[in-house]
């Protein structure tokens, strides 16, 4: 699991959440970064988690990169605000999950949870 966020303290939350809930974490704090990490772990993320705005790009343009990288690749894209365009950009992408902020924990992980099973992981 990779979890991509700018703010460390969202992703150190976010982290420990997956962590108690038994998934191996990664962490990236921007969007540079978290490319290098998936290119280099050639597929081998069970998830990816999208903060909404990162410090080098906005998450769904990330998002889309990974899904050329990864078509089956389940990515969770947290954000705060309106996300009715973010939802229709990947509304008929089934690998691709919306999470609203702010979120607890258990939110995280049954979102995780959903977007594997709608993707077949």
């Amino acid at each position: 699991m990779l979890i991509v966020e700018t703010d460390a303290t969202v992703r150190l939350l976010a982290a420990e959440a997956l962590t108690i809930a038994s998934y191996g974490v990664e962490e990236a704090a921007n969007a540079a970064e978290a490319l290098g990490k998936v290119r280099a772990a050639q597929g081998r993320y069970d998830a990816v988690v999208i903060g909404g705005r990162l410090a080098d790009r906005a998450g769904d343009a990330l998002a889309s990169e990974l899904r050329a990288l990864h078509a089956d690749l389940p990515l969770v894209l947290a954000g705060d605000g309106d996300m009715e365009a973010i939802a229709a950009k990947f509304d008929s992408d089934r690998c691709t999950f919306l999470l609203h902020k702010p979120f607890s924990g258990a939110m995280l992980v049954a979102a995780i949870k959903s977007v594997r099973e709608g993707c077949g992981a």
